[in-house]
């Protein structure tokens, strides 16, 4: 089974920059699970940024799926480097809830 790196915290604290720089370290294959969502146009333009700084790797969109992406990550071959951004996680299950 492949390890799984998970990177957390606040908004803005350059998770998605450090998900890069340790995915191009890596010698192996990476697969990369995204978790935010759109909710407004400053959101939109940040994901577009980040997905335009990710090399093409296979990438998961899970924002509320998170448990079911890793766990099928988990059980593909071979070695995976995964990215998850928690830090609006609560925001979003209040936002769905509502």
């Amino acid at each position: 089974m492949g390890s799984v790196t998970f990177l957390i915290g606040g908004a803005r604290s350059g998770k998605s920059s450090l998900a890069v720089e340790i995915g191009r370290r890596h010698d192996g294959p990476v697969e990369f699970i995204a978790t935010a969502e759109a909710f407004d146009d400053d959101m939109r333009a940040r994901i577009v940024a980040h997905q335009g700084e990710r090399p093409k790797w296979p990438t998961v969109e899970a924002p509320m799926e998170l448990a079911t992406a890793v766990h099928a990550a988990t059980q593909r071959v071979g070695h995976r480097r995964l990215r998850h951004r928690v830090g609006r996680q609560p925001v979003r299950a209040r936002h769905v809830a509502r």
